[in-house]
């Protein structure tokens, strides 16, 4: 049986990813998946969290390969999980572990120079865009728990703005698929940059924003469900 890596997104918890897929997707019964919690998340919250892009790279590939071991695997990230992946990857191949397929969802560019402002007010303002309950936004120790995620979240991010511009990424000829928001504003720069890595990699856009396949009604259920 294929399995299937869930990644999440940043300041978040994978529950949340892996519940649109349990939910919306029909073709899953047949997958076997397996979220990967990023350390000093919610369900992982008795690990420290991390703010180095190698650190959490390492982690994420040596945890996919206790995992999948000798099984077939393939990778779904969304966001931030769909930024690591192309990173993951290229340790996964190098250790001899190659994914069957590469699914990114809403996937950001790492540019050469930071993208993120990581001072209270945006992080807080990203949180609310991500979909943070309002339960939480008004539970002050709630609220500045996943405020100081989100801020290591996009301290890895920015690390990967570096890490790219001092070792550019080498690509492998891995299935891959990027999928995005029609309303994301930056879907077309994000295509282009991703476009030029992966030139025989399949494109492809729904309605909505970046957080897109949250809305069952989009009608993107039925693509994903194709390329699983």
């Amino acid at each position: 049986m294929m399995k299937t890596i869930i990644l999440g997104f940043a300041g978040g918890c994978v529950r949340q990813v892996t519940n649109i897929f349990s939910d919306q997707i029909v073709s899953l019964s047949e997958k076997q998946l397996i979220s990967i919690e990023y350390p000093g998340h919610p369900l992982q919250m008795h690990q420290p969290l991390m703010t180095n892009s190698t650190d959490l790279i390492q982690y994420l590939s040596s945890t996919i390969i206790q995992k999948c071991k000798n099984e077939d695997f393939q990778i779904v990230g969304y966001s931030m999980g769909a930024t690591l992946i192309p990173f993951i990857s290229e340790v996964l191949n190098r250790l001899g572990y190659k994914p069957k397929k590469l699914i990114l969802l809403s996937a950001d560019t790492p540019f050469l120079e930071k993208l993120y402002k990581i001072d209270t007010k945006s992080v807080l303002s990203l949180l609310i865009k991500s979909g943070l309950p309002s339960s939480i936004q008004q539970n002050k120790k709630a609220r500045d728990f996943f405020i100081t995620v989100m801020k290591s979240d996009l301290e890895i991010l920015n690390d990967l703005s570096n890490r790219i511009k001092n070792t550019p990424l080498s690509i492998g000829d891995i299935n891959t698929f990027f999928i995005s928001g029609q309303d994301d504003p930056n879907t077309s720069r994000n295509f282009i940059y991703w476009k030029s890595l992966y030139p025989k990699a399949k494109f492809r856009t729904f309605p909505g924003g970046h957080f897109f396949a949250f809305d069952p009604k989009n009608n993107w259920n039925d693509y994903f469900s194709s390329i699983l």
